[in-house]
């Protein structure tokens, strides 16, 4: 699978980690976390990318992924989240130009910080959280 970043981490293997200031261009996906994984992005754009812009994906155990200040910008998808221990968190990101905004599939979820996300695109999260 060609893609921007892929954290799929072995069996019995934990991952963590910080993106941060990078660009995820002309892609299958731009970023794309699975299982026993726990991510955060910050400052990152992902644009061009065929399918998923931001994407967790769980195919048995639970996958977080937190994105701040992020673009999605033109591409198939711009966050996702599949199936149910897979868990998208976001908040002052701009979705523009995907073929769908938000999106989730499998009962995965998608937790936005209530008004600070600007989604020009269609979809909505499943979940919203107040700002403090």
């Amino acid at each position: 699978m060609s893609g921007g970043i892929r954290i799929k981490p072995g069996a019995n293997v934990t991952a963590k980690g910080m993106i941060e200031n990078t660009h995820l261009r002309n892609n299958q996906f731009g970023l794309r976390v699975e299982d026993n994984s726990s991510v955060l992005a910050k400052n990152t754009t992902a644009a061009g990318n065929t399918a998923a812009a931001f994407i967790a994906v769980s195919n048995v155990t639970t996958v977080n992924l937190t994105l701040d200040q992020c673009v999605a910008a033109n591409n198939g998808t711009g966050i996702k989240a599949d199936n149910p221990n897979a868990t998208v968190r976001f908040g002052r990101c701009t979705l523009t130009g995907n073929g769908i905004g938000i999106a989730t599939s499998g009962g995965g979820h998608t937790n936005k910080f209530t008004g600070t996300v600007n989604n020009a695109d269609s979809g909505t999260a499943t979940d919203s959280t107040a700002v403090q």
